[in-house]
């Protein structure tokens, strides 16, 4: 059966979506709502399948890593099961799987490790080297090349700059999906609390408070706001917030050297960051001292939930959510450093890049930097061998042809489910089981149909003008307090700007998805997993969202007036 979509005519071009190698290859549409720069192409897949094997081989999965390839720009993945090779297609009779998974000694090396991972607590030991050695680390490493002066440097220095944050973004992206560990008591509640009777809903909520990364930027931006406040001021720009007084300059300088420069509107070079909106960073301290506090500590969930069970079940429960939310928080904090912040940074270089060759003739307009590659930035600056500016934007073009394409969910053979964990091993099969039930609630699926439905985050209810972020970039320029952001997606820099928001709605992600868990940390009423949202609501309506049923309302095409 040929892949979905090819032939067929796309804005007068021909879209050929022929799958970029055997097997079914399935559309990123969680991280990649638009194609990719080149240098994304370039630097991501290899990161990420280096870091992923490393990883699923320390736990035992019987998944190597995920194949990340481009067709048309955009991203798809399929994913490699170990020990095999590339031009396997698909997964082998289930006799044949189990016979093989018993006997090969290569899977039974995977299942002696699997069985030493639990057994060790390894996941603790991954949490402990975040808190203790690289979450410091790469702290300071993100730091001494953010303040960098870069345009005191000259081409060269330019040029040696920009290959060092190349390379701080895929040592950066590889340690983070090595990293992914604390996915399995996260894993391990959420199989054993079903198992126990209890609703993922339920679960997902005994993590409310258990991600500090994602408070950080809002008790920053708290100590702005008292700042202004104890000075009775409300300056009209940033630098009139840094004249009211020490305190407030201070905390904003914390602020923007914390988050300033990672990735908010996209996970990519062409995602612009923080610091590119100083309106937005200044709403965003208008906006904290009316934000909805947190709904809690999950105490109080965890008490209830553990009322629901036989009194023999509630130590071992409470203390799978004590293990679990150690390890959520190491989750959350270690993307925003090792993602959002050296991607920032490394588009920080490529702008600066960019803004030099187009000043030399070399680009006709500075954003083209973004459709070269590193070596090919580099062989500019140096004024070496590299494509002419006219090549570079026809590539512009091309990608902007792409972007008005409607890509197909899926390319080449037809997806098929993965295999029964229950024809694994049992080490093997445990670790399969606790990293499937994360992903399902992380990534989810939404559901296509009429209605504004998906997962509701929080029980309260909330009415307000739409924000549709078909443009991420638009969105947030316009964004005001009391505002509901619709989006396909949000990525972990959104933090900075949650305090403009009366309530969040996105098409992509599932129970604990980043949307997700902002949603609980702030007490934002949001829906999650919303089929078609950004199609369906139009910007500037007026909307309620219900938490509780997990459903949109539409109650106005235009907006009625101030939200409530």
């Amino acid at each position: 059966m040929s892949a979905p979509g090819v032939g067929l005519r796309q804005d007068g071009v021909m879209a050929d979506w022929s799958p970029p190698g055997p097997g079914s290859w399935m559309r990123d549409a969680d991280h990649a709502t638009q194609p990719s720069s080149r240098i994304h192409q370039d630097l991501f897949p290899k990161a990420m399948a280096a870091g992923f094997s490393q990883f699923t081989a320390e736990y035992g999965l019987p998944l190597s890593h995920l194949d990340v390839r481009y067709v048309n720009g955009w991203q798809f993945m399929r994913s490699r099961p170990a020990n095999t090779p590339e031009r396997a297609v698909k997964a082998p009779p289930d006799a044949v799987l189990r016979w093989l998974l018993r006997l090969d000694p290569r899977a039974r090396r995977r299942e002696a490790q699997a069985k030493r991972a639990f057994h060790a607590g390894l996941w603790a030991k991954d949490v402990d080297r975040w808190e203790r050695v690289e979450g410091p680390r790469w702290t300071g490493r993100n730091l001494a090349l953010q303040t960098e002066a870069l345009d005191e440097l000259d081409d060269s220095g330019l040029a040696d700059h920009l290959r060092r944050a190349s390379e701080n973004f895929v040592e950066g992206i590889t340690l983070h999906f090595a990293l992914l560990g604390p996915t399995m008591p996260v894993g391990e509640l959420l199989v054993t609390g079903q198992d126990l009777g209890l609703a993922p809903t339920d679960l997902a909520r005994t993590l409310e408070g258990a991600s500090p990364a994602s408070a950080a930027p809002v008790e920053l931006l708290r100590r702005i706001a008292a700042g202004l406040a104890a000075a009775g001021a409300d300056p009209t720009d940033l630098d009139g917030v840094r004249s009211v007084s020490p305190e407030a300059a201070a905390a904003l300088d914390d602020y923007l050297r914390l988050h300033g420069w990672r990735l908010l509107t996209h996970d990519d070079v062409f995602g612009q960051t923080l610091g590119e909106y100083p309106d937005l960073v200044l709403r965003s301290i208008r906006a904290v001292g009316v934000t909805r506090g947190s709904f809690g500590d999950g105490a109080s969930v965890v008490a209830e939930l553990a009322g629901r069970l036989p009194e023999a079940d509630r130590d071992r429960f409470g203390r799978l959510v004590t293990d679990a939310r150690r390890a959520y928080a190491t989750l959350d904090d270690q993307s925003g450093v090792l993602g959002c912040w050296t991607g920032g940074l490394l588009r920080r270089a490529l702008l600066a890049s960019g803004a030099r060759l187009h000043a030399s003739g070399l680009l006709r307009r500075p954003d083209d930097v973004f459709h070269l590659s590193v070596a090919e930035v580099v062989a500019l600056l140096q004024r070496k061998d590299g494509p002419s500016a006219g090549d570079v934007a026809d590539r512009a073009e091309n990608w902007q042809r792409a972007a008005a394409a409607d890509p197909p969910p899926w390319v080449g053979t037809p997806p098929s489910p993965p295999p029964d964990p229950a024809l694994f091993p049992p080490g093997m099969a445990r670790a399969a089981r606790f990293f499937g039930a994360y992903l399902a609630l992380k990534m989810g699926r939404p559901t296509p149909g009429p209605d504004l439905t998906g997962n509701g985050i929080g029980t309260g209810t909330y009415r307000g003008r739409a924000r549709v972020a078909l443009d991420p970039i638009a969105a947030l320029t316009i964004l005001e307090p009391g505002d509901v952001l619709v989006a396909v997606a949000t990525t972990p820099a959104y933090n900075t700007v949650l305090p403009l928001l009366g309530a969040l709605v996105t098409e992509q992600g599932g129970l604990l998805s980043h949307p997700a868990v902002v949603a609980r940390e702030f007490g934002i009423p949001a829906v999650v997993g919303v089929s078609g949202a950004t199609s369906h609501i139009r910007d500037g309506a007026m909307v309620e969202v219900d938490a509780a049923a997990g459903c949109v309302r539409m109650i106005s095409d235009v907006s009625a007036g101030s939200p409530s």
